[in-house]
């Protein structure tokens, strides 16, 4: 193995601490490798708050660049998803102020793509059309219903639900108290299922 191959094949494997620090030495590989990793989580995630692809796209791609330009300050307080998490974030809520109103694309599952397709799930669909008309009913209601909520409490449920984050990384993604973020979010909960009781 070639000395430059046998450097790329021990960046893949390297801890995100020795990313870090190699990003911090001025290595760029290492920031290509964990873009590599975090990529695409952070591309679905920008599909859940984007109103299109195309704006997922440029809110992915400024994220990124942000990060590169100020990943030399970040200090590794908290994961390096969480920080493109938190500068994604920060990116959609700027948008929003300039729009002046919030929105929001439907929820999806981990496994869907950009165009709320579920690979796992084309053969079901196809072989049940009554639960596929089951499943499009549910997930218009849950989104009349994210529509219907305040921005906060869609913000932090996107990152427990969908995002899937533990309560200290979404302290850490939004800014805010351990405390804030189990009351915001029991509060976001309860809203929820209030609005889909309704519907």
């Amino acid at each position: 193995m070639t000395p430059g191959v046998q450097s790329l094949v021990e960046k893949n494997q390297a801890a995100e601490e020795d990313l870090l620090a190699a990003i911090r030495a001025g290595d760029r590989d290492a920031f290509g490798v964990l873009v590599e990793r975090s990529g695409p989580r952070l591309f679905r995630a920008a599909c859940r708050l984007a109103a299109n692809r195309e704006e997922a796209e440029e809110m992915a791609q400024e994220t990124l660049v942000k990060a590169f330009v100020s990943v030399k300050r970040f200090r590794g307080d908290s994961g390096f998803y969480t920080y493109l998490y938190r500068i994604l974030l920060n990116l959609w809520k700027n948008r929003l102020r300039s729009r002046n109103r919030w929105r929001m694309v439907p929820f999806r599952s981990r496994t869907e793509g950009p165009g709320g397709i579920d690979p796992d799930r084309i053969a079901d669909v196809r072989a049940n059309p009554h639960r596929d008309l089951e499943a499009r009913e549910k997930s218009r209601r849950l989104q009349e219903a994210l529509t219907a909520l305040e921005p906060a409490a869609r913000a932090i449920l996107v990152l427990r639900e969908s995002e899937e984050l533990d309560y200290q990384e979404i302290a850490a993604t939004l800014g805010i108290p351990l405390g804030t973020v189990r009351s915001r979010l029991a509060r976001a909960r309860a809203r929820l299922r209030a609005l889909l009781q309704v519907g």
